[in-house]
């Protein structure tokens, strides 16, 4: 991605490049200033020939630079919690366990998390016969900005100029 002033430096070769060539059998140069190119062309303003004067200016007033990959990405951070009980004697015995585990993404707002709950219960309740239970349920929520396909922040991100109004 380039930089701000990367950006301007680009899209003034770029500018300057279609202005000469449209108008430079009109004695056009690169070195025109906007009123000179306003009158080559026709008296017409037009973005595609014309420089933005706030490039020139310290500070570029009434812009701001936009680092698109620091303001999409963050650092990835995971972590897995589990605690678990077990116990009992010679007719019952139990297992108890939870799990909570927490994934957040490199992606600004790209993120998974998961509950999880297990409990296993047995009864002996005759010499030969035992009774037991066994349940194990589980929730999950997906945060997913849209990092996969053709229309992913990534591409959108290297679309978008870093140069933006203020």
């Amino acid at each position: 991605m380039l930089t701000g002033d990367e950006w301007i430096d680009r899209a003034t070769e770029m500018i300057n490049a279609a202005y000469v060539t449209k108008f430079g059998a009109a004695g056009a140069t690169a070195n025109d200033n906007a009123a000179t190119r306003t009158a080559i062309n026709a008296g017409a303003f037009s973005t595609a020939y014309q420089l933005d004067p706030r490039w020139a200016l310290p500070g570029h007033p009434g812009l701001e630079y936009v680092d698109w990959q620091n303001a999409i990405e963050r650092k990835g951070f995971m972590s897995n919690n589990e605690l678990s009980a077990s116990g009992g004697n010679d007719n019952a015995t139990y297992f108890i366990s939870g799990n909570y585990a927490n994934q957040d993404g490199f992606v600004k707002g790209l993120g998974y998390k998961a509950y999880s709950l297990r409990a296993n219960i047995e009864v002996k309740v005759a010499k030969n016969l035992k009774f037991g239970a066994n349940i194990a349920p589980s929730y999950s929520v997906t945060e997913d900005p849209g990092v996969e396909g053709k229309d992913n922040i990534f591409h959108q991100a290297l679309s978008m100029s870093p140069i933006q109004e203020d």
